[in-house]
């Protein structure tokens, strides 16, 4: 299972105003306040209520129990340390059916041969 996940639009660049919208909609998912194309997912409320309250108080660390996605036009960065998963797998299955994309892991191998249709390859086994 691969722990940080570079996303590359293959043929056009990403609809960042669409995105940040698709990440709105994505239940415990939050801008940070300090990085506003960053964004905090969690897999309850009081996680991410939690995760807000460090962030102020740290500004230059994140909580370990966040999935921090970054948004940019040509790529969205994806890092975790989260044992929840399943709301990054959401994401990225809607992503990927939106654009056509090319997967990458933090030495910029390209992973996409070896990304499965249920991401199994990127975040691991699926809980449903």
């Amino acid at each position: 299972m691969i722990t940080d996940i570079l996303i590359e639009p293959m043929n056009r660049e990403f609809d960042v105003a669409e995105i940040e919208r698709l990440l709105g909609g994505i239940a415990f998912t939050v801008r940070d306040e300090r990085v506003p194309n960053e964004f905090m997912m969690f897999d309850q409320a009081r996680a991410a209520r939690r995760a807000i309250g460090f962030r102020r108080e740290n500004l230059t660390r994140f909580p370990t129990n966040a999935i921090l996605i970054l948004v940019n036009p040509h790529r969205i960065d994806i890092a975790y340390r989260a044992a929840e998963l399943e709301p990054a797998r959401k994401f990225v299955i809607e992503l990927r059916s939106k654009y056509d994309l090319r997967f990458l892991d933090e030495t910029f191998a390209d992973l996409t041969a070896s990304v499965d249709d249920n991401l199994e390859y990127l975040f691991g086994p699926s809980a449903s």
